[in-house]
């Protein structure tokens, strides 16, 4: 069965030639346009209607990890629940 996000040459080729080099230093729009360019790819086609599938359950995650780190953080300086 093929993977299509299988490491393959042309796509490690397409990523060097596309993408600076970890020793070079990029500003934040640039890193930004890179990981909204890679959100594109792994996405795919999807209708912007499917989206709230992708964002409602990270909207839930995000909301019960900031949740979490609030107790966390209440129980380390003794505040009780």
């Amino acid at each position: 069965m093929h993977c299509r996000f299988a490491p393959t040459i042309v796509n490690i080729a397409m990523l060097t030639t596309q993408f600076p080099l970890l020793d070079d230093v990029i500003d934040l729009q640039t890193l930004e346009a890179h990981l909204w360019e890679s959100a594109n790819i792994l996405r795919g086609p999807v209708d912007a209607a499917d989206f709230k599938t992708y964002v409602f359950p990270l909207l839930f995650f995000k909301r019960l990890s900031d949740v979490h780190d609030e107790e966390y953080q209440r129980s380390l300086t003794g505040g009780g629940p």
